[in-house]
């Protein structure tokens, strides 16, 4: 968003707008962090890596 969207909107939608954000964040991060773990496990055990899921985890981290 421009400043001067933010500078019209009102204190209501504003809050929203950061609940939202604050929600996608609570959301993401430990999936990220999951999903990373489970491919580094696999990797430093010696198994094959699980393309997809590292996919996935790279792809989240970028999303935030």
């Amino acid at each position: 968003m421009t400043k001067s969207d933010l500078s019209t909107m009102t204190q209501e939608e504003l809050h929203k707008k950061e609940k939202g954000l604050k929600i996608l964040i609570a959301f993401f991060i430990p999936i990220t962090l999951l999903l990373f773990f489970f491919v580094l496990k696999d990797f430093f055990t010696g198994k094959e890596t699980n393309w997809s899921m590292l996919t996935i985890a790279i792809v989240l981290w970028q999303g935030l």
